[in-house]
C-alpha cells in the first residue's frame, strides 16, 4: 500500500492513477480502479474497499485525513504489517486478493506533514503499514503553463511560501493554475481578474492584507 502526502491539488491521485495505469500495462493485468473522496461512515469501508480487497482490484482513498476514523482503523488493521492478508467482515474473516492495490491521500496545508486539513491523525504505527510518498507542486509543468505570464507565476510561488510561514490555510493548487491559463488565452481577462477569480477566491480580508503585506516586502527588495 501507498500513502501519498502533500497539499491539497498537488496531482497525488494523478499520479497513483499513472501509477496504476503503468502497473496493469506491464503486468498484462486488467484490474478494477476504484475511488472514494474518502469514508463517510464505517459501511462504506466494506462496501467499497472490501470488494476491491476480497476481489482484486486498484482502490484509491482520497482525504484520509477527513475519513471516519472507524473505517480508517479496519482498513489500517486489515493491512497490519504491509501484508494484505485479511480483513473482518461481519463474522468471518476474509482473504486480501493477490490482485488487490491500494493507495491513499492525505491532504496537507504546507510542504510538511505538519498540519492535516481534518481532524484523523497520522498515527506512526500506521504509517509504519505504507510506503511513503511526498508529493508537492511540479514546478516544471507549472512553470511550463504560466510560460505566457512569468510574472503570475512568480507571485504565486511568492504567495504559496507567504501562506506556508504564516500559517494561512488558502491553497493555489494545480488546477487553479491551468484555469488561469485558460484564461489567459481567452484573452478577455486582466492579470487583476484572473487573480481576483483564481487565485485570492475565498481568501479573508485579514489573510489579503497579510499576503499584501509581505508582498510589499519582498518586492520592495
Amino acid at each position: 500500500p501507498v500513502m501519498l502526502i502533500g497539499p491539497y491539488g498537488c496531482g497525488k491521485q494523478t499520479l497513483f492513477t499513472d501509477a496504476a495505469k503503468e502497473y496493469c500495462l506491464k503486468s498484462g493485468k486488467e484490474l478494477h480502479f476504484s475511488t472514494l473522496d474518502k469514508f463517510k461512515n464505517p459501511d462504506q469501508f466494506n462496501n467499497f474497499y472490501g470488494f476491491e480487497f476480497k476481489n482484486g482490484g486498484i482502490f484509491y482513498l482520497k482525504q484520509y485525513e477527513q475519513s471516519d476514523e472507524v473505517a480508517i482503523d479496519e482498513m489500517n488493521s486489515s493491512i497490519r504489517y504491509q501484508v494484505m492478508n485479511v480483513m473482518a467482515q461481519g463474522d468471518s474473516l476474509v482473504s486480501a486478493s493477490n490482485d488487490f492495490r491500494l493507495g491513499v491521500g492525505v491532504n496537507t496545508y504546507d510542504f510538511s506533514r505538519e498540519v492535516l486539513c481534518g481532524e484523523t491523525k497520522l498515527k506512526v504505527v500506521d504509517m509504519d503499514r505504507y510506503a511513503i510518498l511526498d508529493v508537492t507542486y511540479d514546478d516544471i509543468f507549472e512553470q511550463k503553463v504560466l510560460e505566457v505570464d512569468p510574472e503570475l507565476y512568480s507571485f504565486i510561488r511568492e504567495f504559496r511560501d507567504i501562506a506556508s510561514s504564516k500559517e494561512i490555510r488558502h491553497f493555489i493548487t494545480t488546477r487553479d493554475i491551468m484555469t488561469a491559463r485558460k484564461l489567459i488565452d481567452s484573452g478577455k481577462y486582466s492579470r487583476e481578474d484572473i487573480l481576483k477569480m483564481v487565485i485570492l477566491k475565498h481568501l479573508s480580508i485579514e489573510a489579503l492584507l497579510t499576503i499584501e503585506e509581505e508582498m510589499s516586502k519582498v518586492y520592495k527588495n
